[in-house]
């Protein structure tokens, strides 16, 4: 380690941060599963990092970029930027790895101080490029929160030491008087109807999903901008095609970009009756409206909560080309010249349509000449482009939505979640511990994610986001299909020459195959974190917080109200006494729990699953059919 670190780690340990009420947000294991298992760098490494990121020549907005432990790793600053100084980026980062790195390595994550400036620490894993699928495949690397250990205190200075004052003479200790026991009165409420410690409200919870797919959406970006807000996505998006599983470069790999995006403001500006498409008050849990013809710009309460999005995903259509290496073409031997030998046909791919020296063409006999990377970026709509295309959808289901098509390496039995993650947010990290408020405010947050899985699938059910895929997917189908033909009458004595492959209707297959798996996802996934959510909370099963449940080894006496499985312990029984003339008296109704309970709370949750699983049952019901 140089001296200057050193020097700034020592001094590390006097300066005092001051930060707001929560804790560090942290960007814990990706939802994504082919990237469930990735870390981020070293512990040791970023500690060591800290004063180079936040050296003297870092001013914001800008942002500070390195590369540590072969990972690209970027510090972001927003909010009131004015504070920003070097030593609050520094307590800023050692916030950060105090709460998101686990002695051996980094997720990280973001931090707001009371002051308004928000300080995040992003990097981009190994084995993983900047794709489409980074608005699919990093899917929230967080949602969790940062970890629940306390907040460092603060340094305090150091005074002199003051003279000891003389111990005083110890005085002996009165002895107890005796006292009478006493038998709980009526009004004595027991322990086990305590006051319970107040879950996050609905609205609380909506806003933390918020933050933690802000947080995911600037992790999956290489922020490169002045501005560091997400939801700028009017650049060209850049995706890699012909992706090998834990392989971040191979020969055969190349990068494809579209079109501009319109930003708000111009779809605004062109499209003024443009539709939002979302539930129409997300933050009521149990709110399930959903206008399929899309909401007018005046009704949505909070229009900065939805993106500008394209409905066929770009990541889909450089996907084409893994899926035509996996499963139709796959041999390595393509009898032309400049090809190197035992080339796949991605390579054949990257060097013919996408490697230097390309050569204009039209398409048709009066069609603007192009080389072929913008043949294929102009058969899918942009900002000059089709730009009636575009619509706008809330984040959250937005980016479950990119879910449903993902390729995730040509699996197919892949989840739209990774199971380890939402099955932790349902059930908690261990299966012995009681019900606490925040096991309610995991099991809930992954409630909300089905509920936005659900809103994604009604948006791709709407006739207009209908209309407009089949729209998109057969230009592109009639794009790729004239590349094929025509680029043989047009390669560069420079290129490999192009043979015709019949693209056209293995585009057309391709597509096929992601609608059905789309669809299959959807229903697979919604089924069965429903159930699992039904069987955790289930009132049935016994009260989670007072009973012993299979596996969970609770114990507690029951809930009135919820239910219980047989405890330990002796029961006890009282006798009913009989009135006069031996009727005996009406049998008392079993009272419900308080509203402020643990139980009253679990029996809160359950009926907002209730809610949920009719939901989508009654969603289910509908058919969501094949546009093309």
């Amino acid at each position: 380690m140089r001296k200057k670190d050193l020097l700034v780690l020592a001094v590390l340990q006097q300066i005092t941060v001051h930060v707001s009420a929560t804790q560090a947000i942290c960007n814990r294991q990706s939802l994504m599963e082919e990237y469930s298992s990735q870390r981020g760098p070293s512990q040791v490494t970023v500690e060591n990092s800290i004063s180079n990121i936040c050296q003297r020549d870092f001013v914001p907005p800008k942002t500070r970029s390195l590369r540590l432990d072969d990972i690209d790793v970027t510090i972001n600053v927003s909010g009131n930027t004015t504070e920003h100084s070097v030593d609050s980026c520094i307590g800023a980062l050692r916030e950060i790895v105090s709460e998101c790195c686990d002695g051996q390595t980094c997720t990280g994550g973001a931090v707001q101080f009371q002051d308004d400036i928000t300080y995040e620490l992003l990097y981009q894993p190994q084995g993983y490029e900047k794709s489409e699928n980074e608005h699919v495949d990093l899917m929230a690397r967080g949602r969790g929160g940062g970890r629940t250990r306390r907040p460092r205190p603060k340094a305090t200075k150091s005074r002199p030491k003051s003279k000891p004052k003389p111990k005083a003479k110890a005085k002996p200790t009165p002895a107890r008087k005796k006292t009478k026991p006493t038998r709980p009165s009526k009004s004595t409420k027991s322990s086990a109807a305590a006051k319970a410690t107040p879950t996050k409200t609905c609205k609380q919870l909506y806003q933390q999903q918020l933050r933690e797919y802000a947080i995911a959406e600037r992790t999956t970006e290489k922020v490169s901008r002045d501005s560091v807000a997400f939801e700028k996505r009017s650049s060209p998006k850049q995706v890699y095609a012909c992706q090998i599983k834990g392989r971040a470069a191979n020969p055969s790999r190349f990068r494809i970009k579209a079109l501009n995006y319109p930003d708000k403001e111009d779809m605004d500006a062109m499209t003024p009756a443009a539709r939002y498409f979302g539930y129409a008050r997300p933050e009521i849990c149990t709110n399930f409206a959903f206008v399929q013809s899309g909401m007018l710009k005046a009704k949505v309460k909070n229009p900065e909560d939805y993106q500008v999005e394209h409905v066929l995903e770009w990541q889909t259509v450089a996907d084409f080309f893994s899926w035509v290496r996996d499963k139709k073409i796959t041999g390595t031997s393509f009898q032309v010249t400049n090809l190197p030998a035992d080339s796949n046909i991605c390579r054949y791919f990257k060097e013919s349509w996408f490697g230097g020296s390309q050569v204009s063409f039209s398409l048709t006999n009066d069609g603007p000449e192009r080389t072929v990377k913008d043949h294929l970026k102009w058969g899918f709509p942009g900002l000059d482009n089709r730009p009636k295309d575009f619509a706008f959808l809330h984040k959250v289901p937005n980016r479950l939505k990119a879910q449903m098509w993902a390729y995730k390496f040509g699996s197919q039995t892949a989840g739209i979640f990774a199971a380890d993650s939402i099955t932790e947010k349902i059930m908690g990290k261990t299966t012995n511990k009681k019900t606490t408020p925040k096991s309610i405010d995991q099991a809930k947050l992954a409630y909300l994610d089905l509920r936005a899985l659900m809103a994604a699938r009604k948006y791709m059910r709407s006739s207009k986001i209908a209309i407009t895929l089949s729209r998109e997917v057969k230009e592109m189908e009639k794009t790729i299909r004239k590349i094929d033909a025509t680029l043989p009458q047009h390669s560069s004595p420079k290129k490999p020459a192009w043979v015709k492959q019949n693209l056209g209707p293995l585009w057309t297959e391709y597509m096929d195959e992601r609608f059905k798996l789309a669809n299959q996802r959807t229903t697979a996934d919604m089924d069965k974190y429903i159930a699992l959510l039904v069987k955790t909370w289930s009132p049935s099963a016994g009260s989670r917080s007072n009973s012993p449940s299979p596996g969970r080894g609770r114990t507690g006496s029951q809930s009135p109200g919820i239910g219980s499985s047989k405890g330990k312990g002796k029961a006890v029984v009282k006798r009913a006494r009989t009135r006069k003339g031996g009727s005996k008296p009406a049998p008392k109704k079993n009272p419900s729990p308080s509203p402020n309970t643990k139980a009253a709370q679990e029996k809160d949750f359950f009926q907002e699953i209730r809610a949920l699983e009719a939901a989508w049952k009654k969603e289910k019901s509908k058919p969501w059919r094949k546009p093309w």
